[in-house]
């Protein structure tokens, strides 16, 4: 087990078109991963990662009547290098990692949502010191959620997910 500060995250969303009466939206959102986090490289297991990360998203959301709303979103990872890998400082190098995801989503009421959804990633292969891990990702999820606003600016989601192809 491990306690600790994992790395902070910093956001930002910039919204490109939003359409309110129609449900439709088109935003790029930014994440950047700073490396502050609880990390010692003679640990097994640590909450921080030793490398920057940044992440570049972008989704659409498209109404469908007055009902029904697709969200599409796809996003890329780029990661920095962790130069004190192991104990013997190895540098561990990972290539970009790639994200897409697809929600119907179906509105009960102004404030009530339920959804499906399927997410697919890949890539993200690693090499530590020149020596290629050939762990490239490759999985598949299918998803079910809802969602509810409490308040005008606060909303309680909750999604459960179910891997069906994971290598």
């Amino acid at each position: 087990s491990e306690t600790g500060m994992g790395d902070p995250i910093l956001a930002n969303a910039i919204w490109i078109h939003q359409d309110p009466s129609a449900n439709r939206a088109l935003g790029i959102t930014q994440y950047l991963f700073l490396p502050l986090g609880d990390y010692s490289k003679n640990k097994e297991l640590n909450i921080g990662e030793n490398r920057w990360k940044y992440v570049l998203q972008g989704g659409y959301m498209h109404g469908i009547g007055s009902h029904v709303i697709l969200d599409f979103v796809a996003d890329v990872t780029f990661f920095g290098d962790n130069d004190s890998y192991s104990p013997d400082d190895l540098t561990m190098k990972q290539r970009p990692q790639y994200q897409m995801q697809g929600f119907s989503r179906y509105k009960l009421s102004e404030r009530a949502t339920i959804h499906v959804g399927y997410s697919r990633l890949w890539g993200g292969e690693r090499e530590v010191d020149g020596t290629d891990l050939k762990d490239e990702s490759d999985q598949e999820k299918i998803m079910l959620g809802g969602s509810y606003f409490v308040t005008p600016k606060t909303q309680l989601l909750a999604t459960l997910g179910r891997d069906i192809s994971v290598d």
